[in-house]
């Protein structure tokens, strides 16, 4: 057989093309409003990392909250 069947023809960056230009508007709308929230999300995450960055382990501990006992009916016997 000869090489040239072995060969691949098709570019990527065409099917790619093709495949941006056939969404609809409001896919379209959709894949903006998901990237404009995820940016959002990557900016509150980057703040939280900056804040926690201060402080200590310990702290971590305080904010634990301990379930309190579980009440006990004695009922009529």
């Amino acid at each position: 057989m000869p090489n040239r069947i072995y060969e691949a023809k098709v570019s990527v960056d065409r099917v790619k093309f093709n495949f941006k230009k056939t969404l609809t508007r409001k896919e379209h709308a959709h894949m903006i409003a998901l990237k404009k929230a995820q940016s959002s999300i990557d900016i509150a995450i980057k703040k939280t990392e900056i804040k926690d960055s201060g402080e200590k382990d310990d702290n971590l501990l305080k904010k634990v909250k301990v379930r309190p006992p579980t009440p006990v009916y004695l009922g009529s016997r």
